[in-house]
């Protein structure tokens, strides 16, 4: 997993993370972590798909695909 990590994104406690969403392709997107108060558990929620973080400004690049004598 790759992910983005700022100081704008920890302090609001959102995680950047590039990969596949639930029925989507691979993109950069914003995490939210959300507690469902009745069973108590806590789980990511995707917020929005995003080019540029929105905390620091950078712009989030598609990271190149390994070659098969990288991995």
């Amino acid at each position: 997993m790759i992910t983005h990590r700022c100081k704008g994104s920890l302090k609001e406690g959102i995680s950047i993370r590039y990969g596949k969403g639930w029925f989507e392709g691979n993109a950069w997107r914003m995490w939210k972590p959300i507690t469902d108060s009745e069973w108590g558990t806590t789980v990511l929620t995707p917020i929005a798909e995003i080019r540029f973080c929105p905390f620091c400004g950078q712009k989030l690049e598609v990271p190149k695909e390994k070659t098969s004598d990288e991995r």
